[in-house]
């Protein structure tokens, strides 16, 4: 099958029907100080992975990263509805853990005065909306159905998830018609009680995002009518890991050649005995020298989608957009195809896989090495 994400070109602006722009929404008042009840960290009705999911109420998510993007959600599968701007007090953006984001819970002194008291039924939400300190902007979204809300925990491996309160952009319409621009930029909604990805570890050595990553996250958050000034000084400004041209691109340093060549069966049965590798086309990369902790980022999304099983690439081609790379195709069966320019855009794709794993790993203090080659077949027969 023959994929082009030239299509994907064009999607942020055809969704932007469905979405509010930065003209109708507003961000959140000022000097807002609100008490609700303390959201519960446990699911509705006790099921592992959806619950609070019902046939006639929908499901809240607060999404702040890649989710934003609604590429990103298109390549994932990933379908929501009713998206609004919004921000999450309380909470500031990290990319310590592998340079990908997660929250991290501050604490207001009201916060930290009701639980020194004991009252741990309240917890009081405080934020200005004039400041970008202590508080996360990102998109509200809805699901209205399990699967939607399956796929979304699926495709966040390594993340836990609790409820929390945010407070959706003022629509503009739902101001006084005599209020002033500035004066409806301070207006905001009701809070609405949704969910949040977040990391549980801090590596004890700070990872670096992709710039790639950055700028997917700041398009996203443009796209869905989030303010310029907090994309500017929160997103972009964010010290990165350069994108880079294909002639750029980082590969693994590997053993000499020529490389062992084993089949598909002799790899799993060589992961198997707790050697720690995976697969990118058909190189065999090994984790060397000392492991990142098992609570980091890289090492839970190893582990569930990549040591012993089929070649990466196809898999963080869904996970990870990237505009740069729209006008270059692929088929997963690119070893055996006659058409000269698929196989140079799909080689292409191979080798902009393995440098977003070097990317990666380098943002997480760890360290690859190509040490055997898959034998020869088609892609689809040791794709995932």
């Amino acid at each position: 099958m023959t994929h082009s994400n030239c299509e994907n070109c064009d999607v942020l602006r055809s969704t932007s029907s469905t979405t509010q722009n930065s003209s109708s929404c507003q961000a959140p008042s000022s000097e807002i100080l609100a008490t609700f009840p303390q959201p519960s960290t446990q699911w509705d009705d006790g099921s592992p992975s959806c619950n609070g999911i019902s046939e006639h109420q929908p499901h809240y998510y607060f999404g702040y990263g890649a989710m934003c993007n609604p590429v990103s959600r298109q390549r994932r599968k990933i379908e929501g509805k009713n998206f609004r701007a919004a921000v999450l007090p309380n909470f500031r953006l990290d990319f310590s853990n592998s340079g990908v984001a997660s929250v991290v819970e501050v604490k207001s002194e009201a916060a930290e005065t009701a639980c020194d008291s004991g009252d741990s039924s309240e917890s009081t939400i405080e934020f200005e909306s004039d400041s970008f300190e202590n508080c996360i902007h990102g998109v509200l979204m809805e699901f209205h159905e399990r699967s939607m809300w399956e796929k979304t925990v699926a495709s966040e491996k390594g993340y836990e998830h609790r409820k929390v309160w945010v407070f959706p952009y003022a629509d503009e319409c739902s101001t006084e018609m005599d209020e002033t621009v500035e004066s409806r930029h301070r207006k905001r909604s009701e809070p609405v009680l949704a969910h949040v990805f977040y990391m549980t570890s801090r590596p004890e050595k700070s990872g670096r995002p992709q710039e790639r990553y950055l700028k997917i996250i700041a398009q996203g958050l443009e796209h869905h009518g989030v303010t310029s000034k907090y994309i500017q000084e929160k997103i972009l400004s964010v010290e990165s890991i350069p994108c880079r041209t294909p002639s750029e691109f980082r590969s693994f340093p590997s053993n000499p050649e020529p490389l062992p060549t084993i089949s598909f069966e002799e790899y799993q049965a060589r992961c198997s005995r707790t050697n720690l590798c995976f697969v990118l086309a058909d190189k065999i990369v090994d984790m060397v020298g000392p492991l990142p902790d098992e609570d980091q980022a890289l090492m839970k999304f190893l582990r569930s989608n990549a040591f012993g099983r089929g070649d990466l690439t196809p898999f963080l081609r869904d996970l990870f957009y990237d505009p740069d790379m729209s006008c270059y195709s692929w088929n997963d069966d690119y070893v055996t195809s006659t058409d000269d320019k698929l196989r140079r855009d799909s080689i292409i794709w191979n080798r902009w896989a393995e440098n977003q794993m070097v990317d990666i790993f380098s943002s997480c203090h760890a360290e690859g090495r190509v040490t055997m080659r898959l034998e020869k077949k088609r892609t689809k027969d040791i794709l995932r």
